[in-house]
């Protein structure tokens, strides 16, 4: 016979567990206007009602997160529901996986700056407007909303936690950011030049589009491929989201509907539309 007694659990007992089976309103205060944020105790994200920020709950674990009796304390439906929350309102919080996505739409736009320049090499008349359009997309969504998240978030906690700017991946993203910069300069100075009337303007336009192209492309899967990959070892789960949620930051600051105006950008440039 077995001597052994089954533990019995007996959740009223159990202080941890008092605000899920009872959640409570509690509040947390927003990074981005300082406001105050209602959330309940068995929630893990909410939106700031003043700015529209999403926050979300600090770190401390909860007992149902590494409790063996979690299930069985709460419920195993609760138990259940709680952890598909935590899992999203963490991967909410991926300020990498966000970075990617961006990626995924910069991938777009260079797709259709190499058709365009193919299309104009063999025969279709140079359009400044579609360019310029995509001069556009680069210098708001490539570079301030994207590149700027790196340079002046990413980058700089990477380098706090003893990521070399030198000898590491940043120093090779930095150089390459500049060198894009300056494809986009000539890319746009050979269309102004072409609406003036420079014989040889399109010609120099179109080596700066597929130059800019190039280069992107090796960026991105360098950074997808090495630097994302370090980051994500690099950082713990607390300085992931608040990095998030400086990311967030920039977009408000950028405008909310930035993505999804550029997203549609470069929707009507893959429909040929420079919108002349």
């Amino acid at each position: 016979m077995d001597d052994k007694k089954k533990s019995v659990i007996e959740p009223e007992k159990c202080p941890g567990s008092a605000d899920i089976r009872r959640p409570k309103l509690s509040y947390q205060k927003c990074p981005n206007c300082g406001g105050e944020v209602e959330m309940w105790t068995d929630e893990f994200k909410a939106v700031c009602e003043n700015c529209g920020q999403t926050v979300f709950k600090d770190d401390t674990p909860s007992c149902f997160e590494w409790c063996e009796h979690a299930a069985e304390c709460i419920g195993a439906d609760k138990y259940k529901e709680l952890m598909a929350r935590k899992k999203e309102a963490s991967g909410g919080a991926d300020p990498t996986s966000h970075l990617r996505e961006e990626h995924q739409l910069i991938l777009r736009l260079i797709a259709v700056l190499e058709r365009e320049a193919a299309a104009v090499e063999s025969g279709k008349p140079f359009d400044p407007a579609f360019f310029e359009k995509a001069v556009d997309f680069i210098r708001v969504f490539a570079d301030k909303f994207h590149h700027g998240k790196e340079e002046d978030l990413l980058f700089p906690w990477l380098e706090e936690r003893g990521i070399d700017r030198v000898s590491g991946p940043i120093g090779v993203m930095l150089e390459e950011h500049g060198a894009g910069r300056a494809f986009v300069r000539k890319l746009a100075e050979a269309c102004g030049r072409f609406r003036s009337g420079g014989a040889d303007a399109s010609s120099i336009a179109l080596e700066n589009a597929r130059g800019y192209a190039r280069l992107l492309m090796q960026h991105i899967e360098k950074e997808d491929g090495i630097l994302y990959p370090l980051a994500d070892k690099t950082l713990s789960e607390g300085d992931a989201r608040l990095l998030f949620e400086a990311f967030m930051d920039v977009e408000n600051r950028l405008g909310k509907d930035t993505r999804e105006r550029y997203t549609a950008v470069v929707a009507s440039l893959e429909k040929g539309d420079s919108g002349r």
